[in-house]
């Protein structure tokens, strides 16, 4: 059989949250029982350092590694294969890592995903570049494309951008002592992973 193995790392969304509610649930609950203690001050930071700590112990608990594997024909995940002659669209996202999302004719959907902030993203981020040329060659597969790759997604992205920008420029000139507001502060980290999924080649590409 001829074609190209890739061996990936990937992540699940619900896992993800599942890591994040049981941090922050663990947070609060060992803070408040500190509290309770009269351990004010050391009782939060020791929160916190146990909060890291279960972070990183659990962390590898969202990755899978996977075998994929991409020929003329199909692409296998698992060793469960893929015709192209049975699917009719795919979606591609790059927001902090990337993910391939496949549709077939019954209508199932089948989707893979690897977050940047849990494991490399870099290998499967060339499957689904290979993947996408293979796709060329079926017609029928129709691309569907994600926020990142349209022009409404580049003009929000901008907008927020602009109106960012302003709001720091009115803290810098009417307070006397400009301080980036939580507002400000969450606006430009989801400025900056929205812009990270922006592909601006793919937007103006006919």
């Amino acid at each position: 059989m001829t074609g190209k193995k890739y061996d990936v790392a990937v992540t699940e969304s619900w896992k993800i949250f599942l890591l994040f509610a049981s941090v922050v649930l663990f947070f609060f609950s060992s803070n408040f029982l500190f509290q309770l203690l009269e351990l004010s001050f050391w009782g939060t930071l020791i929160s916190i350092a146990l909060s890291v700590a279960l972070y990183y112990l659990c962390k590898k608990l969202t990755i899978q590694n996977k075998v994929l594997f991409l020929s003329k024909n199909k692409i296998e995940i698992d060793h469960k294969a893929y015709f192209y002659d049975d699917l009719i669209s795919y979606k591609t996202q790059r927001f902090s890592g990337v993910s391939l999302k496949l549709k077939s004719k019954g209508g199932k959907t089948f989707s893979i995903t690897c977050n940047d902030n849990f494991c490399d993203s870099l290998p499967l981020s060339r499957f689904v570049d290979d993947f996408e040329k293979r796709a060329t060659d079926h017609p029928h597969i129709k691309k569907i494309k994600s926020f990142g790759e349209r022009k409404t997604g580049l003009y929000i992205s901008i907008v927020l951008t602009v109106l960012l920008c302003l709001s720091l420029g009115y803290q810098l000139i009417y307070n006397d002592e400009p301080i980036l507001s939580s507002q400000s502060s969450l606006l430009l980290v989801s400025l900056t992973i929205l812009w990270s999924g922006i592909e601006i080649k793919k937007i103006w590409k006919k």
